[in-house]
């Protein structure tokens, strides 16, 4: 049918929904790879239309060092030796990020799945 656009998803990855109609009669002839999905289920778009996702929200910061598994400190950006700015030796950024949830029968659809639901049901109200 078409495409909805390019979505970044908040760990950088990008993906490039595409809205289809499929000719099957059962959702047991799709070809899942269970290495990459791990449930599949149905719901109406009714569904969506009819019920607001919930909000949360999470806090995404950038930080220049990271603790290994045997508690030392790792510098990933070298801020002295690159001289930058002090303040880029300590965490920062701290943005807030909306997560997105649909509590159904079946299960809680939650973050990029939700957010693009969320934005295909608005594309057809």
């Amino acid at each position: 049918v078409g495409t909805m656009g390019t979505h970044l998803a908040p760990m950088g990855v990008t993906i490039d929904p595409v809205i289809a109609l499929l000719d099957i009669q059962d959702i047991s002839e799709l070809k899942i790879d269970p290495a990459e999905v791990e449930r599949v289920f149905t719901l109406p778009v009714s569904f969506f239309a009819d019920n607001e996702p919930d909000k949360y929200y999470v806090r995404l910061e950038v930080h220049p060092t990271e603790i290994d598994k045997d508690g030392h400190k790792i510098t990933t950006l070298p801020v002295d030796e690159l001289r930058l700015p002090p303040r880029y030796s300590r965490p920062w950024g701290g943005r807030k990020r909306t997560v997105l949830v649909y509590k159904n029968t079946e299960d809680v659809i939650w973050g990029i799945t939700a957010k693009l639901i969320y934005e295909f049901v608005k594309l057809f109200n």
